[in-house]
């Protein structure tokens, strides 16, 4: 039944126009809502302030699930130029941005995934991550098994498999 609430979800929000981040992001707020029972506002980290760090930014800025807290960038000039540029808060320490969240947004490139999301899923917090997760298989498992010891929601971002053209590959 779930699984069925999700499909109708995106369906919807495809037929609305939200981008695939967006509809992925909007699947973490369900998967949320029900594992908190509530419907307040998610409070939301961004780890990487990079192009794609910008966009997720943005979407979570404009979106009424998430309370965007902040973000954290390793290079100081990034972190402070997107800061002045676009308004957000900045965290200097990356320990702060997490404690200071319910879910963190990974965005960093994929060398750092493991390290950042061991990091927050061993503090419980809900992580969306873009792909690949890890480089390696080994660190798969363990974020895997991290992540059902501490009992978050996970997410990865997968935007094609909702885009017209793989939906009809995967009917065929």
């Amino acid at each position: 039944m779930l699984g069925s609430v999700f499909h109708q979800i995106v369906s919807a929000k495809i037929q609305n126009g939200l981008s695939i981040l967006l509809q992925n992001a909007y699947l973490l707020v369900i998967v949320l809502y029900f594992y908190k029972k509530s419907t307040a506002m998610i409070k939301a980290g961004v780890l990487g302030a990079g192009h794609l760090g910008k966009i997720h930014l943005r979407l979570l800025s404009q979106s009424d699930q998430f309370e965007l807290i902040g973000f954290y960038d390793p290079n100081p000039e990034i972190a402070a130029l997107v800061s002045k540029e676009f308004g957000y808060t900045s965290y200097s320490k990356l320990d702060a941005l997490i404690d200071a969240v319910d879910m963190i947004d990974i965005v960093t490139p994929t060398l750092f995934h493991f390290e950042v999301a061991k990091q927050a899923i061993e503090k419980g917090k809900h992580v969306f991550i873009e792909k690949p997760i890890c480089q390696t298989k080994s660190e798969l498992n363990l974020i895997y098994s991290h992540y059902k010891k501490n009992n978050i929601v996970m997410r990865s971002n997968f935007p094609l498999r909702t885009t017209p053209r793989f939906i009809d590959l995967k009917s065929d």
